[in-house]
């Protein structure tokens, strides 16, 4: 009888590129919903596939249909194209006609948003009518939807990605405010709402990625500098500068040749590095938009970093007693060797700076990775893509700058002077690094 039922739902064809980041937070978002709720028969394609992509042509002709956004949906006569006009009009299409519609905002992990999700199944039972959307304020796109939501309704800007709150009409409720009284109040109030996605002005959805930047640019910028700093005063990462910079000197290089050296040893970190951090940043994405995926990886990246935190904790330790050859968290004698194997080879020409630079960084990421994986997943777990990979370019150019300064001193003082500096505030180092790597974990913890 059961499959019988299933045979009657309407189908539901849903194309998207497994190459897409964006179109996993649809997937695993709204798709899946409907695919658990048994509200229709779900047809998943790839269109990196050859076949699927020709079916997707053909849906186009007979829906008579075309668009230049992914993902797409086929359902009930209608194309929808990318996730904004998806979840504006997918719910519709899905629950016709409601009489009453509530928008939930929520993220996985909360709480509070957990009793809310109650209270609301229990206040369901007694209006059968009422339709809830519940929305995952981790996706990319509901951040969007709830800054829009948010504006055009008057909700404070510091407030407007806050979860739980409920929207009913042109009422907002949130956090200690979603009361069950209160919200049948609001309900008997309302017995006729429209469907309130709809209403968002369009220019509304337009700003709301800009502000949700402006936000990031005036808030959160000066972590992120400060992590790619601590990673960039990393041992690892200045022993092997010294030791290039030293090894030029005792070829008779002037200083000029020495700045120019650094700069394209930097050049060369800088794309080896933030290239790693993009491909990291890819790779989690897709991953952070399935809730239990995302919350295994932030638990399991917290818990790594803590013991990084404990690890560098005593490595501080050891460092004020002048004992760092004992030091946990440094690179393997092995790859030490590598890395000046590979710059003694490439020699002293400038387009052997950037080649040196691209090496040594991958050879060294087994250390300076450390730090720059949990963050990679934080940022993964929290923003936006275009915010993220803003952030890893800020972190990058953050983490190349104690080179620079290491570099233009090389060209003042010598290898022996700078070294000697770095090996008296090595202790200050490995504590500002334990600080970061408890912060990451926490906020891991917290956020994931």
């Amino acid at each position: 009888m059961m499959i019988l039922l299933l045979f009657l739902l309407p189908k539901l064809y849903f194309f998207y590129s497994s190459e897409c980041g964006h179109c996993y937070d649809i997937l695993y978002g709204i798709i899946e919903d409907i695919e658990r709720e048994k509200k229709a028969r779900v047809f998943i394609y790839d269109i990196t596939e050859p076949e699927n992509y020709q079916l997707l042509e053909e849906f186009e002709q007979k829906y008579q249909t075309s668009g230049e956004k992914i993902p797409i949906v086929f359902f009930k006569g209608r194309g929808l194209y990318g996730n904004d006009e998806i979840l504006r009009k997918l719910p519709g299409l899905i629950h016709p006609a409601p009489k009453t519609e509530i928008v939930f905002f929520t993220q996985s992990g909360c709480r509070a948003c957990e009793k809310v999700g109650a209270l609301l199944s229990a206040i369901k039972k007694e209006y059968p009518g009422l339709r809830i959307i519940q929305l995952d304020l981790r996706l990319d796109s509901v951040k969007i939807i709830g800054e829009a939501l948010g504006e055009y309704l008057g909700v404070p800007e510091d407030k407007r990605l806050t979860t739980p709150t409920i929207y009913l009409d042109s009422t907002y409720l949130i956090k200690e405010e979603i009361r069950y009284q209160r919200l049948k109040q609001l309900i008997e109030a309302n017995p006729d709402d429209t469907v309130l996605l709809r209403r968002i002005p369009d220019q509304y959805r337009k700003r709301a990625k800009e502000r949700i930047m402006g936000r990031f640019r005036r808030m959160s910028i000066l972590p992120i500098i400060l992590a790619g700093l601590i990673d960039g005063i990393n041992p690892c990462a200045f022993t092997t500068l010294i030791f290039f910079i030293a090894y030029l000197a005792y070829l008779g290089r002037r200083r000029s040749n020495i700045i120019k050296l650094t700069i394209a040893f930097a050049i060369g970190i800088f794309i080896s590095y933030f290239s790693i951090g993009l491909g990291a940043f890819h790779l989690l994405s897709p991953l952070m938009g399935n809730p239990t995926l995302r919350l295994i990886f932030s638990r399991g990246f917290a818990a790594f970093a803590f013991i990084l935190a404990g690890l560098s904790f005593y490595d501080y330790l050891l460092a004020r007693r002048r004992r760092e050859r004992e030091m946990r968290l440094k690179l393997p004698d092995f790859l030490t060797r590598m890395i000046h194997f590979e710059i003694r080879k490439t020699g002293y020409l400038w387009v052997s700076g950037i080649i040196t630079g691209l090496i040594v960084s991958i050879l060294e990421f087994a250390c300076t990775g450390q730090i720059y994986l949990p963050t990679i997943t934080l940022m993964a777990s929290t923003s936006l893509r275009e915010i993220a990979v803003l952030a890893l370019l800020i972190y990058n150019i953050a983490f190349l700058i104690p080179l620079f300064l290491i570099g233009f001193a090389a060209t003042i003082f010598t290898s022996e002077q700078v070294g000697g500096y770095l090996r008296a505030k090595l202790s200050l180092t490995k504590l500002l690094t334990f600080l970061l790597f408890l912060s990451i974990g926490l906020l891991l913890l917290i956020l994931g």
